[in-house]
């Protein structure tokens, strides 16, 4: 049996709620945190921390940060698409509406994603 077909166990179905408790509850502590502080200072706080220990895990595998401006650039750029900007945007919309509708909505990419790609490219049309 190939792995695509081969039933989820136990400890997977474990691992998936714990990892749905996680996703699904930071948009409850970004309620919390946004009662005392402002969006962007979340966001700030947010990426600092990954930031950091991404550092760490790039020193402990003993990997070297690349030394190419053009490289650089581009990380930036993916970073500012990937990570400030949606995360900015996110903590901006929960000072608006509720962390559930936030995370909700959040949950229905996908959805839209594939509608995009139906409606603005040809080679990724929705078919049965």
């Amino acid at each position: 049996m190939s792995d695509l077909n081969r039933p989820m166990t136990t400890a997977q179905w474990g691992l998936l709620g714990v990892l749905s408790v996680l996703w699904g509850s930071s948009f409850f502590w970004a309620e919390l945190a946004l009662v005392s502080l402002p969006p962007l200072t979340l966001v700030q706080g947010r990426l600092i921390f990954g930031s950091l220990f991404l550092l760490i895990a790039i020193r402990v595998l003993g990997v070297r940060l690349p030394k190419e401006w053009k490289l650089w650039r581009s990380l930036f750029v993916l970073g500012a698409f990937n990570s400030a900007i949606p995360f900015t945007l996110l903590f901006w919309g929960q000072t608006r509406i509720d962390s559930n509708l936030a995370a909700i909505l959040n949950a229905s990419t996908p959805v839209w994603s594939v509608l995009m790609a139906h409606f603005f490219s040809s080679d990724e049309t929705i078919t049965p």
